[in-house]
């Protein structure tokens, strides 16, 4: 699934203030650098399902995007690259939450 060998760039990124995010998806935070550590937010970025979807380009995220908004294929036509593209729907918090949400569920109904 996703973009052939292509992936997302998932690399932290630190700021200054602590903030620890995902290099290509600053409004993607996994922590405060100052308050939880590095190596938690690290234990973080490993297991979360929304970063490893990304960073795979899972088209699973296009379909859960769909759920909740019907104008996917007009961000589709701007996007400049995969890259933009997943940025854009992910921007919005409450979309993130769901993505992450539908993972998870599919992970868990896999396990049973």
């Amino acid at each position: 699934k996703g973009c052939g060998g292509e992936t997302f760039d998932k690399d932290l990124m630190l700021w200054f203030n602590g903030w620890a995010t995902l290099f290509s998806a600053v409004h993607i935070c996994l922590g405060n650098v100052f308050e939880d550590g590095i190596e938690t937010i690290r234990k973080r970025q490993i297991k979360d399902p929304l970063s490893n979807a990304m960073n795979r380009f899972d088209l699973r995220l296009l379909d859960y995007y769909r759920e909740k908004h019907n104008d996917l294929d007009s961000i589709i036509e701007t996007s400049t690259s995969p890259h933009h593209l997943f940025h854009t729907i992910t921007e919005d918090s409450t979309m993130r939450l769901h993505m992450t949400r539908q993972l998870i569920s599919e992970a868990e109904s896999v396990q049973s």
